[in-house]
């Protein structure tokens, strides 16, 4: 019955159709390998969210399950999502592991129907790659408890939790770093590489243009766009291009190939700036030059508000289903990464500036655009505008 049951899953994935990609994920092979939940994977700092509730004692019966929709290594949320396992694990006494599902979306409800047979507790997943099997798959499993760390699907079912982290709001802080240090290097023109053309990553985009704007009105930004989240040497070509022309700083949202982008910015040396984790501090070992030339990043502090949501689950206060859970500046969801770099590069008036954005976004006073209500067109018309002529 259950291989019956397998060959049935598998054949409804193929005709899976759409293929997601991660919001700025490295996407690989080895779909369904699982790893040892033990070494950390990324730094983040303390936030509201990350204030530990549980103890060992509360959540030692949980058993976890991670399924990547992708691969980790990418620097940057994936290997946050994986840090966050780590930390339930170590702190929570939680049993964990991680699953990397690969590219192949055909794999993923069988890989899904697996853990939900193996009395899991909670089955976390991260971004948008493989909503529509988590929404088919908690509809076969309706006591199965499921969270996504990050997505902008809608309609999901009673027992899945959807996190809605808001990209617009951190880009806006990474806008305001970029426009300031480029007017530093006499410069009204700043630079986005993006990973597709695709409406998740252009809310990262528009936040980008509004936050620089806020700062300098006439700033001007650049956008190229990769077309995957896995060619850094296109996205090193585009970079080099892009700094050539007169681009000081570069604004990265393109998953494992953004990983070019600041290989292009060590050989000439300028500036970028990070995506989704303090991708700085995850390249301070392995490639510290490359460190050296990340200004900051803006970050969804996944790692830390992850631990938030299971504590809340093992307290019982945890709600499923209903809209979607929203996490900003206001609730510490997402930020940007204030490391040694960040206070190297920048000057106190620099850094004070970026807070009062941070402190008028959060207050109401700056009101950015509510890009997931946006159409295409209207993405389309803020880029075209803010485009150099």
């Amino acid at each position: 019955m259950k291989k019956l049951k397998r060959i049935t899953s598998v054949l409804f994935a193929c005709c899976l159709l759409a293929v997601s990609v991660a919001g700025c994920g490295k996407s690989g092979g080895n779909a369904g390998k699982e790893t040892t939940a033990g070494s950390a994977a990324a730094t983040t700092g303390e936030t509201k969210a990350g204030e530990t509730k549980g103890t060992k004692e509360g959540a030692k019966k949980l058993k976890i399950a991670l399924l990547i929709p992708g691969n980790l290594g990418d620097k940057s949320f994936f290997d946050g999502s994986k840090a966050a396992m780590d930390t339930i694990k170590e702190k929570l006494g939680a049993q964990t592991d991680v699953v990397e599902m690969g590219t192949d979306t055909t794999k993923y409800l069988a890989t899904y129907e697996d853990y939900c047979e193996d009395g899991y507790d909670l089955i976390m997943t991260v971004s948008t790659a493989g909503d529509d099997v988590l929404k088919q798959v908690s509809t076969q499993y309706p006591d199965q408890k499921f969270i996504n760390l990050d997505t902008d699907s809608v309609g999901f079912g009673d027992n899945v939790l959807a996190v809605v982290t808001k990209s617009n709001e951190m880009s806006a802080l990474a806008g305001a770093v970029a426009a300031l240090k480029a007017k530093e290097a006499g410069s009204n023109t700043i630079g986005f590489i993006g990973g597709m053309d695709i409406p998740g990553i252009n809310y990262f985009l528009v936040g980008y243009i509004e936050g620089a704007q806020s700062v300098n009105p006439d700033v001007k930004v650049k956008a190229s766009y990769v077309g995957d989240f896995t060619d850094s040497a296109t996205a090193k070509e585009l970079a080099l291009i892009m700094y050539n022309s007169g681009v000081p700083i570069i604004y990265q949202a393109a998953g494992g190939a953004g990983l070019g982008v600041f290989e292009a910015a060590t050989s000439l040396d300028k500036l970028a700036i990070g995506v989704d984790s303090d991708q700085a501090a995850s390249l301070e070992a392995s490639n510290p030059d490359q460190a050296k030339h990340i200004i900051t990043s803006a970050m969804k502090k996944v790692s830390v508000y992850a631990v938030d949501l299971v504590n809340q689950y093992a307290d019982g206060t945890l709600t499923f289903g209903g809209k979607s859970l929203a996490l900003g500046l206001k609730d510490g969801g997402v930020g940007l990464a204030e490391n040694k770099y960040y206070d190297a590069l920048m000057s106190d008036e620099q850094k004070n500036s970026v807070k009062e954005l941070e402190q008028k976004i959060i207050s109401g006073e700056v009101k950015l655009s509510d890009v997931q209500s946006m159409s295409t067109d209207d993405i389309a018309a803020i880029r075209s505008k803010a485009a150099p002529n």
